[in-house]
């Protein structure tokens, strides 16, 4: 038996500042069409076919953050992925034929910072901006070769919502 337990506690500083942080550990099942055995041809040379065999992936994931000036927060965190599923090409050079076939990996574990601002700049304009920088490192072992592939990346959005009309009936947002 496991537990997936989830736990949050915040702190309000003052009217300004609330930190917080959360821990939560969860299960993600594969879907049907990633246990699906089934072959899909692409083309001639390329087939998709799901993978009965897939152990669901147990996440745990941890969160510390601060809200300040009721418009910015700023985020760390922490996730460990067990089981980890990728769809990953597999080559057959005898049959020119290229399968890709969903995977358990044994372990990613990925950190990051998080910073959002979310406000309005007038009645009929608001503003949401996020920016994430983290880093990623998947392991695990394929035909007894233990294999290590990790990086840094940023996700970043900026989102505008406009609403137009005088009964704001009317909107429209740019990303």
């Amino acid at each position: 038996m496991e537990w997936f337990p989830t736990i949050s506690l915040s702190y309000v500083v003052s009217d300004n500042l609330t930190l917080y942080g959360n821990y939560k550990r969860s299960i993600q099942r594969p879907d049907y069409q990633s246990l699906n055995p089934f072959q899909f041809f692409l083309n001639d040379v390329t087939i998709v076919t799901g993978n009965p065999n897939l152990q669901p992936i147990i996440l745990d994931h941890n969160v510390i953050g601060a809200s300040f000036a009721k418009y910015f927060t700023v985020e760390a965190y922490h996730k460990i992925y067990n089981n980890n599923i990728y769809e990953l090409p597999r080559q057959d050079n005898l049959n020119k034929i290229l399968t890709y076939t969903p995977l358990n990996i044994n372990k990613t574990t990925e950190f990051g910072f998080d910073f959002l601002v979310n406000f309005s700049m007038t009645k009929r304009w608001s503003v949401y901006f996020v920016t994430s920088a983290y880093h990623s490192k998947d392991e695990s072992e394929f035909n007894g070769i233990a294999v290590t592939q990790s990086q840094w990346a940023n996700f970043s959005n900026l989102s505008n919502d406009f609403t137009f009309l005088k009964d704001n009936s009317l909107s429209a947002n740019l990303n």
